[in-house]
C-alpha cells in the first residue's frame, strides 16, 4: 500500500523475461524468447517499512534490500579446493552442508540458526529456515544489482575500438565547464572507475600507461582524478601543487597556464572566496574592510573566527 494506505498493489503480477533455459511454456511446441513469471505476495508474510518514493510507494532501493537482507551476503564462503583430490571437495560439502561442484571453487555454507545477523526479512518470513532462505535471496537480489552496475557502467564502455584513438591508446573527453569546478570525463569516464575495495573484476588493472609515461593515481579529499601525464612534467607538477587542495583546479591551471587562476593559487587562501572577491566589488570591499576573511587558521584557544568567513 501507499505512505496514505490509498493505493493498493495488486497481490501477483505477471512479468516477461528472457528465456535463457530454452523452457517450452504449456500450449507452445518451442521456446519462445520471452518467458512469463509469475511473482505472488508471499501468504501470511508482513513486511513494514518506513521508507517511500517520491509518490508514496514503499522503497525498495538498496538500503531497504540491505535492511531486509542483513548479513546474509556473508553467509557463503568462498574456499578454493584441490583440484587434484576429489575427496576435499566432498569433505568440505559435508563439514558445510553445502553440496560441492565440479569448478574449482567449493561453496562453504556457514549456517547460523539462531538468526542472529539477518535482516527484517527474517522474522517476517517465520525465522528458521524459510527465513533464512529468504534473506539470502534478497542478498543474491543486491550482489545482482551490484554486478549489473559494473557491467553496464564500467565493464561495458571500455570494451570496443570506437573508444580508442588512432595510437590504440583510451582518450576520454574532460569537461572543465560545470558548475561545481570539478573535472568530468566521459566517453569513457575515466575519473569514475570501481573503488580498490569494490573492483571485484580488477577492472583497474587494464590501465596500462604508454611506454616511457607512469600512471598516476591522486587520491585528495576535494579531488581524486586519474591521470596520464608526461614523465617531464611530472616533478613540477606534483611539486607545486600535490600537496594543496582543489588538485583539480590546479592541474586545469597548469595545463591551460592561466594567469589568474595561477595568481590565485600563489596568493594563497580558498580558491573560491578568492574568486568571489575579484568577481564582486561588494565582497571585495568587505574583504578589504575586514568584515569577512578568505581564510582562517585558528590559534591555540580560538574556536571560531573573529569575523565570518566568506565561504
Amino acid at each position: 500500500m501507499t505512505k496514505n494506505y490509498n493505493e493498493f498493489l495488486p497481490l501477483e503480477k505477471d512479468f516477461r523475461v528472457a528465456n535463457v533455459d530454452n523452457i517450452t511454456e504449456e500450449g507452445r511446441k518451442s521456446p519462445s524468447k520471452l518467458l512469463k513469471i509469475t511473482l505472488r505476495k508471499p501468504d501470511g508474510v508482513d513486511i513494514s517499512t518506513d521508507k517511500y518514493t517520491a509518490t508514496g510507494w514503499p522503497s525498495v532501493g538498496g538500503d531497504v534490500l540491505k535492511t531486509l537482507s542483513g548479513k546474509a551476503s556473508a553467509d557463503f564462503v568462498f574456499v578454493e579446493d584441490d583440484p587434484s583430490s576429489d575427496e576435499a571437495a566432498a569433505a568440505a560439502g559435508s563439514s558445510s552442508g553445502s553440496s560441492s561442484s565440479s569448478s574449482s571453487t567449493v561453496l562453504q555454507e556457514v549456517v547460523d540458526f539462531d538468526g542472529s545477523g539477518y535482516g527484517t526479512a527474517y522474522e517476517a518470513f517465520g525465522g528458521g529456515q524459510k527465513g533464512i532462505e529468504a534473506c539470502r535471496a534478497i542478498a543474491a537480489l543486491c550482489e545482482s544489482s551490484s554486478i549489473d552496475s559494473l557491467l553496464s557502467n564500467f565493464i561495458l564502455p571500455l570494451q570496443g575500438h570506437h573508444i580508442s584513438g588512432k595510437n590504440g591508446r583510451i582518450h576520454c573527453s574532460l569537461n572543465i565547464n560545470t558548475e561545481t569546478g570539478r573535472l568530468s570525463a566521459r566517453r569513457p569516464n575515466l575519473q569514475n572507475q570501481p573503488a580498490l575495495e569494490k573492483d571485484r573484476y580488477k577492472i583497474r588493472q587494464a590501465f596500462v600507461a604508454a611506454k616511457g609515461n607512469s600512471l598516476i593515481v591522486a587520491d585528495y579529499g576535494q579531488a581524486s582524478p586519474d591521470f596520464f601525464l608526461r614523465p617531464s612534467n611530472l616533478p613540477r607538477i606534483l611539486d607545486r601543487y600535490s600537496h594543496l587542495p582543489y588538485l583539480e583546479l590546479r592541474i586545469l591551471a597548469h595545463l591551460a597556464n592561466c594567469k589568474s587562476m595561477l595568481e590565485a593559487f600563489e596568493a594563497g587562501g580558498d580558491f573560491h572566496s578568492r574568486t568571489a572577491m575579484n568577481m564582486y566589488s561588494h565582497i571585495h570591499d568587505a574583504v578589504e574592510r575586514k568584515k569577512v576573511l578568505l581564510e582562517w587558521h585558528p590559534q591555540p584557544g580560538e574556536d571560531k573566527p573573529p569575523v565570518p568567513l566568506l565561504k
